[in-house]
């Protein structure tokens, strides 16, 4: 378990390093609209990476959802920024389109 924790937060470190996503800070409130409007800019800046590297790779949601192991509608969601991925999907998704973590957030502005 401890192994799969440093892994994990490893990961994550060279995820936000790497990435111009370290643009995008959280800092701790209290105010709940400040939380939202994060996630909120969050799942737009994801959604639209997610839309540009499938079609960079000529590659349907549907094509994607099969390789990714995912629902179809699910990555409809996630490229319209209905949906929040966890890491594990986004792990999945950058598997099933051939390119790495860092490269899947790297255009974040």
């Amino acid at each position: 378990m401890f192994t799969l924790l440093a892994y994990y937060m490893e990961l994550m470190s060279c995820w936000i390093e790497n990435s111009v996503m370290s643009d995008l800070r959280y800092i701790p409130t209290e105010n709940k609209k400040d939380e939202k409007d994060m996630i909120s800019k969050f799942k737009v800046k994801f959604s639209g990476r997610l839309k540009e590297i499938r079609k960079e790779k000529k590659v349907s949601q549907e094509e994607l959802a099969y390789k990714a192991g995912l629902n179809f509608s699910y990555v409809g969601h996630l490229e319209a920024g209905t949906y929040s991925p966890t890491l594990y999907v986004v792990w999945k998704l950058s598997q099933a389109l051939g390119v790495s973590l860092s490269e899947f957030v790297s255009d974040f502005p």
